[in-house]
């Protein structure tokens, strides 16, 4: 399977949809001149884009792919590797914050 261009995989393939959806969203708005209008399509359209939301998800358990299936309950990486994670969570949106308000200053 690999070094091929493209896999009729379930997840890749509904993927595929939601970027088309996605694609459909933009092209539906700009496609009305009234911006009311374009809104309640393209809205319609999300709304049809967000029942493949979890057909994405749950596509490598329904059907046998190529994606690896999930191993959030597995614990395997190590404390202190999360810790180390956690902190750059925490650290890197408050540096942001505190150079943004540097600026404005």
């Amino acid at each position: 399977m690999w070094g091929t261009w493209w896999v009729w995989d379930a997840r890749l393939t509904s993927e595929l949809v939601l970027l088309f959806l996605y694609v459909g969203v933009i092209a539906l708005w700009h496609a009305f001149d009234d911006r009311r209008l374009a809104g309640r399509a393209a809205g319609i359209l999300v709304l049809i884009g967000v029942v493949n939301l979890p057909i994405i998800h749950y596509s490598v358990e329904w059907w046998n792919t190529l994606h690896q299936g999930s191993t959030r309950m597995q614990q395997s990486i190590d404390p202190a590797m999360r810790f180390a994670a956690a902190l750059v969570d925490f650290w890197l949106p408050a540096a942001v914050c505190h150079a943004d308000a540097d600026a404005d200053a």
